[in-house]
């Protein structure tokens, strides 16, 4: 099988399997709509790159791979988001703090 037929296979199974695409990426950031972003950019990844893969690739294999480094990309940049404002509320705490310190002094 060449890899422009296995290739065209994958994209006809993709279309109708994209749920069982979904729930994989649910598995790992556990929101339905941040999931189905995820396999839609990872469709759009896996076709950009699709004139590079090697001959022997086998596509679904590759796209759940694709899929699963999305959804760490997703964790990580949540992560520094929690981060981010967790910090942005104890800077917000500690100022409003020195203004109640000030106003009752």
């Amino acid at each position: 099988m060449t890899l422009d037929t296995n290739i065209r296979r994958f994209c006809d199974t993709f279309h109708q399997e994209r749920a069982k695409y979904a729930n994989f990426a649910m598995r790992f950031v556990r929101d339905r709509a941040a999931a189905e972003d995820l396999v839609n950019d990872s469709f759009v990844t896996f076709w950009e790159r699709r004139e590079t893969l090697a001959e022997e690739t086998v596509c679904e294999a590759y796209f759940y791979t694709i899929v699963k480094n999305k959804c760490l990309n997703y964790l990580r940049d949540m992560q520094t988001r929690s981060k981010i404002r967790g910090d942005l509320q104890d800077t917000s705490s500690r100022l409003m703090q020195y203004d109640l310190a000030s106003l009752e002094s």
